[in-house]
């Protein structure tokens, strides 16, 4: 995707504060292929942990299940870091939550509403957490 490949070159270039306060890549070996991966994803901070959503049927997130050492390219610096994929529904809404609270202008891309006084409609985050899996990236 010529996005990512954009993404990335961003996030390394002198040019990255532009997108570093929301975007990282988390860059990886496939546990079973060993090949490198480097996937741009949005993200949140949540107290010590960065928070990643994506959706199920992408397959990245999948070598994260059972945690996995990577290193993150965030805010222009290599970091590195374990993340862990949370595919449970109910972890994935509370994380889904937390992250909307914080970041609402995010709403619109998982289909929540959010109410006048910033809280997004639990209906539509029940159903969002259902497509979705959160990835917590811990800096270390």
């Amino acid at each position: 995707m010529w996005y990512n490949a954009l993404m990335k070159w961003l996030l390394k270039s002198s040019l990255h504060g532009f997108i570093s306060g929301q975007i990282m890549s988390i860059n990886y070996r496939g546990r079973r292929s060993g090949k490198h991966y480097s996937v741009p994803v949005n993200y949140h901070e949540d107290g010590k942990k960065l928070v990643a959503v994506t959706t199920r049927d992408r397959k990245w997130w999948r070598n994260m299940r059972a945690g996995l050492e990577v290193t993150v390219q965030l805010r222009g610096e290599e970091r590195d870091a374990m993340a862990e994929a949370v595919d449970d529904p109910h972890e994935v809404e509370m994380h889904l939550r937390t992250y909307l609270i914080s970041a609402p202008q995010m709403a619109r891309y998982f289909k929540v509403r959010i109410d006048e006084s910033g809280i997004p409609s639990p209906e539509d985050i029940s159903k969002a957490a259902l497509e979705r899996v959160v990835v917590l990236v811990e800096i270390r």
